[in-house]
């Protein structure tokens, strides 16, 4: 196994929150480095940047949340009208912990930089993403769907269900990544590249790596 094979099989299981009780959102700057986004409907969108009030656009009676140790916690409800939309941005200086479960859509408004940033989405999740920095860590479960762009040293990523990765915009120096059942990921390496597909989806790769480990009966094959 390469050296960045040894996180791959790992599963992030989706953090709860820590106990506060869910209310109003909270009216000053919000200070935090977490986010746990559970429910139905609506975009929150990621900045990066010195604490700064949550800003809502929509309907914020829609979101409740709870903040506890640097963690924000929100429940999105959804809409009597299918139409309408909602948004929820949030600021951070420095990035560290993202949990989706349902189907709600997260994104950045612009690159954010990382050190070593978790990622973990369930149900129906979406997560469109470019970051910077030294490492990301991905875990896919459900139907859920992330898109990543940007550059970092290390990728390290499961995909399992019918849950779909598409990061060969993600330039990494080494990446490891283990697909289970229907799930299809892309991914991009230059140096080592751990890749094992044990489902019946498919596994792309790009960026010529210089070392290779395959494992699994699923497909992998270089990008065209």
């Amino acid at each position: 196994m390469s050296a960045a094979g040894g996180a791959a099989g790992a599963e992030v299981e989706p953090a709860p929150a820590r106990g506060a009780a869910l209310g109003p959102l909270p009216e000053g700057p919000v200070s935090l480095d977490e986010v746990v986004v559970r429910g139905s409907g609506g975009v929150v969108v990621l900045h990066q940047g010195a604490a700064r009030p949550i800003r809502v656009t929509g309907d914020r009676a829609r979101v409740t949340g709870a903040l506890e140790d640097g963690q924000l916690s929100l429940l999105i409800v959804p809409a009597s009208d299918p139409q309408e939309t909602l948004e929820v941005h949030l600021w951070s200086p420095a990035w560290s912990t993202l949990r989706v479960a349902g189907a709600t859509t997260v994104s950045s408004a612009e690159p954010l930089e990382v050190g070593d940033l978790s990622v973990g989405l369930s149900g129906s999740a979406r997560v469109e993403l470019a970051v910077r920095g030294d490492a990301v860590t991905t875990s896919l479960r459900g139907s859920s769907e992330a898109t990543l762009s940007g550059a970092v040293e290390r990728h390290d990523a499961r995909a399992s269900g019918a849950s779909r990765l598409a990061a060969a915009g993600l330039r990494t120096r080494a990446t490891a990544l283990t697909v289970v059942g229907t799930s299809e990921a892309a991914v991009f390496a230059t140096g080592a590249l751990d890749l094992r597909n044990e489902g019946a989806g498919e596994v792309i790769y790009g960026g010529e790596p210089e070392e290779i480990t395959r494992a699994g009966q699923g497909t992998i094959r270089a990008s065209d």
